[in-house]
């Protein structure tokens, strides 16, 4: 039966504030596929027979683009299409992202947008946001309505509506984002799509250029509508999508928007629908995720979207809830039950272990590597942190951006972040009177700064004048540094990138920064070594090779796995213990926090093949309870300590 879907119709919709009429439309595909199935229901099945199909029918290989939720996905899939047929190797598998910094790359985009196809890193968005501040405006409020312009940016409302901004505080806001962006040629990640979308509607012939005759898209939901949009719009033939409202989760994308498959379906009244409600999964394990899917469909619903629930269960596969003592009983029965497994002849590549958090990463990472368990942690493939406005904090990002600055000098985000690091305003406000300068004498940043360290333009000329001098002394560092990078290569340059930035002292790196570090190759400069780097940050993987995954809820959409271990699913870490406030926390919110932590759930317990285990715990130290911010149910003396009994995620009851 066809899905039943509660959305307005999207196509040709019309919006209307004041003398301001827009017209925005769906686009339109002659043939439209959509599939809609749970956990193991078999949509990727699907999409790959559908690939195969077009291919007999006479179709290039060429001709056909696949779209993954997230990089490690890429890598499944084509494993996928090439096992079903050779010349599906031949078809061009990506995520969104990657497709739109390549359409941002092109000449018409640059004109367009005035940016470069570059990417803000986390530690940069975190001196936008020091930027921002300059507004005036309070700094909780700032942060509110960025996120509301990512929304926005994500959801096209830019686009459909011109004069979506109503308050003159948020325009202001805006004014002077778009302001900083600008002169710095650069994206933040959640305006990739949209730019893409304006870039290739504005123009035929570059829509031309970058159109594929089929589109496939599996886990449509983990998209942003900005994503799904540009994905509809480049097929010129046909396009198929698979998902699943219920698994929708922020896998890669921000704000992957829920209602795009019923906006699908409703835009496409042509496309032909098909519901798999059999899992292939044993009864147990589907009872414990409709369990799931009750908790989650009433926030899907409110937001305009119905999960696609399987129904019957086709399978025989290990499954087991397991209580457990404490963390570390936890802890040991996990690395038991993956001895097992591996006893039994299960790869250890092909099983994974979902963790709550970094702490309980690590904590799974140490103990299997006790144990002679090779791991692959996800922090090996994610970005950096560290505050930017304390010296040894930031270095890691320090080591980043001389690697950055030492490929381009010229670049402004990083120019402007070495010249912030380690103070507490990061110079924000000299960087206002910097870029005055800069717009009045139509300098580059770089030539700006260069005209200060040469006293053409004096410190004592600006109204924050010792800010001006530490900007200069850092611009001074910075030279001396890129003299004494010269002619570096490989590993040699690593080495004296990390010598320049911690002197002494033994680098403390974090795991992401020291793996993208290794990679360096004899022959690498410092441009080719950060572009690979900038690469590996832009679309983080997990380490290949054997070894134990370990990774959250929201990167199993699209991987594979035949064994895997669900840890750490006690209230206030799924759902958090914010979603327990009836007082500070809005009864909506704290509902959406329920339904979103469920979603989470539904991916983690139905991405195994074979044997899945969940486990929680009952009792912890009470700082550590307190620490992790875990909900207690009541505290107890135990050999002379307080502890904290917690209790299993009422998600799963």
């Amino acid at each position: 039966m066809p899905a039943v879907f509660h959305q307005e119709i999207l196509q040709a919709s019309t919006t209307t504030k004041g003398t301001s009429t827009v017209t925005f439309d769906f686009p339109q595909t002659p043939q439209a596929r959509m599939i809609c199935g749970g956990p193991r229901t078999g949509k990727t099945h699907r999409l790959v027979e559908h690939a195969a199909k077009l291919v007999s029918d006479g179709a290039s290989p060429r001709d056909i683009i696949v779209f993954a939720a997230t990089p490690d996905a890429v890598d499944a899939m084509r494993r996928r299409l090439a096992r079903a047929n050779e010349a599906l190797t031949d078809v061009d598998v990506m995520t969104v992202r990657e497709f739109v910094m390549g359409v941002l790359s092109s000449p018409e985009a640059r004109e367009l947008t005035g940016r470069e196809p570059r990417v803000l890193d986390g530690y940069e968005v975190s001196f936008l946001l020091e930027d921002m501040k300059r507004t005036g405006i309070r700094p909780k409020r700032i942060k509110g309505m960025l996120g509301f312009f990512y929304r926005c940016y994500t959801e096209l409302e830019n686009i459909i509506d011109p004069e979506w901004l109503e308050l003159k505080e948020e325009v202001e806001a805006h004014t002077r984002l778009t302001m900083l962006l600008d002169s710095q040629k650069a994206y933040l990640e959640a305006e990739l799509s949209n730019a893409a979308y304006r870039t290739l509607s504005s123009d035929e012939s570059v829509l031309a250029r970058f159109k594929k005759a089929h589109v496939i898209v599996d886990d449509y939901q983990t998209l942003s509508k900005a994503s799904q949009v540009v994905a509809n719009l480049i097929a010129s033939e046909s396009i198929c999508i698979a998902g699943d409202p219920g698994s929708c989760v922020q896998a890669f994308e921000s704000y992957p928007y829920v209602a795009g498959m019923g906006e699908f379906a409703n835009a496409l009244p042509h496309a032909s629908h098909e519901d798999l409600d059999e899992a292939h999964m044993g009864a147990d394990r589907l009872s414990a995720i409709q369990t799931l899917y009750g908790h989650a469909e009433l926030a899907l619903e409110k937001d305009g979207a119905k999960a696609c629930a399987p129904t019957t269960a086709q399978g025989n596969d290990a499954f087991e809830i397991r209580e457990c003592l404490n963390p570390d009983d936890e802890l040991t029965q996990v690395r038991d039950w993956i001895r097992a497994q591996i006893d039994e002849g299960t790869s250890t590549q092909d099983i994974a272990v979902i963790v709550p958090g970094t702490i309980w990463e690590r904590r799974v990472a140490k103990a299997l590597r006790e144990a002679n368990i090779a791991t692959r942690p996800q922090s090996a493939a994610f970005a950096t942190g560290g505050d930017i406005r304390y010296e040894d904090a930031c270095r890691p990002a320090r080591v980043l951006c001389l690697l950055s600055l030492a490929a381009n000098p010229d670049d402004e985000v990083s120019l402007r972040a070495w010249c912030g690091f380690g103070e507490y305003t990061v110079n924000a406000q000299v960087f206002d009177e910097i870029r005055e300068i800069c717009e009045r004498e139509g300098n580059t940043l770089r030539e700006t700064l260069t005209a200060m360290a040469h006293g053409m333009v004096s410190a004592d000329s600006f109204q924050f004048a010792s800010e001006a001098e530490t900007v200069v002394h850092a611009y001074e560092e910075l030279g001396h540094h890129l003299e004494a990078l010269a002619g570096f290569k490989g590993k040699a340059l690593v080495t004296r990138v990390l010598g320049l930035i911690y002197q002494e002292e033994r680098p403390s790196l974090p795991l992401s920064l020291a793996h993208a570090l290794s990679l360096a190759n004899e022959d690498d400069d410092a441009a080719s070594l950060y572009a690979k780097i900038a690469r590996m940050r832009l679309f983080p993987r997990l380490p290949e090779g054997d070894g134990v995954r370990i990774m959250r809820a929201d990167a199993c959409c699209g991987v594979e796995a035949k064994a895997v271990a669900v840890m750490g699913v006690v209230n206030g870490f799924t759902p958090p213990h914010r979603a327990f406030d009836t007082v500070a926390v809005a009864p909506d919110r704290a509902e959406a926090m329920r339904s979103r932590a469920a979603r989470e759930l539904i991916v983690s317990m139905g991405l195994a093949s074979d044997a899945t285990l969940v486990t929680y715990f009952t009792e912890v130290p009470y700082r550590e309870a307190e620490k992790l911010d875990l909900k207690v149910e009541c505290i107890f003396i135990k050999d002379g300590l307080r502890r904290a009994r917690v209790a299993k995620s009422i998600l799963l009851d």
